[in-house]
């Protein structure tokens, strides 16, 4: 059930069925939206995991990687995260 922040809400929560657990988010295609349909969850999980792969990249480059394949990671693994979802 998606709410409008903005909007006091008229009717309650419908009573829970045993098998079915009420959430606030949920992971469709691989995006994360909220019971508000908003995405901003996915945006941090995004920016966090991006984060991670900048770091393996500067380990990379210690370790001695070439310059063109740490190129071909970052394109390979960091844009397409940030690119996947994004006109949405």
């Amino acid at each position: 059930m998606f709410t409008n922040r903005n909007r006091k809400p008229t009717e309650g929560l419908p009573p829970q069925i045993p098998d079915i657990r009420h959430v606030t988010s949920i992971r469709m295609l691989g995006v994360t939206m909220t019971n508000r349909l908003s995405a901003g969850e996915h945006v941090r999980d995004v920016i966090c995991k991006c984060a991670q792969s900048l770091h393996a990249l500067k380990v990379l480059r210690h370790h001695g990687m070439s310059n063109y394949s740490l190129r071909h990671v970052y394109k390979a693994v960091v844009l397409s995260k940030l690119w996947y979802a994004s006109p949405a």
